[in-house]
């Protein structure tokens, strides 16, 4: 299981668009619902590992976005 982070597609967004991939799956929080909760416990995800590796992906963007600043 991976985070995917979707592409922007910088030709077709604007100050007030932004355009990206679509990316099918779960929103995290769907995953609590009965119906996703049916169809994640199907695929074997461990909604405290999505959270985790969520919680990662947050910290370094923010680490990232303050080496550039």
């Amino acid at each position: 299981m991976t985070i995917h982070v979707p592409h922007v597609y910088r030709e077709y967004s604007s100050d007030k668009v932004l355009t990206m991939e679509f990316i099918g799956g779960f929103k995290v929080s769907e995953i609590t619902k009965a119906k996703a909760k049916v169809e994640v416990q199907n695929y074997g995800i461990d909604p405290k590992v999505v959270a985790a590796r969520g919680a990662n992906l947050v910290l370094k963007l923010r680490v990232w976005l303050q080496s550039i600043s």
